[in-house]
């Protein structure tokens, strides 16, 4: 009985020692995969050195304007008496 408890022991360590293994492994992996410096500083842009935007192509240019009533103008709702 000792000799099986022997045994569950050292297949539980052997267990352990494969999965901390596998775990330093993953950590060293993202260890090396951030490891290069990020230099946030390089990446932001200013945006008044930017360029203004190119124009509109016509297809996507405001539509002419369209006729605004006037004041002065009776509306429907007027001759109707509303």
């Amino acid at each position: 009985m000792i000799a099986q408890q022997q045994l569950s022991i050292e297949a539980q360590a052997v267990q352990i020692g494969h999965m901390q293994r596998i775990l330093s492994s993953l950590v060293l992996d993202v260890n090396m995969s951030t490891s290069a410096p990020i230099h946030l500083g390089s990446t932001l842009t200013s945006f008044g050195t930017m360029p203004p935007p190119p124009p509109l192509p016509p297809c996507f240019a405001h539509p002419p304007p369209t006729h605004q009533e006037n004041d002065s103008e009776e509306t429907e709702d007027e001759d109707l008496g509303f």
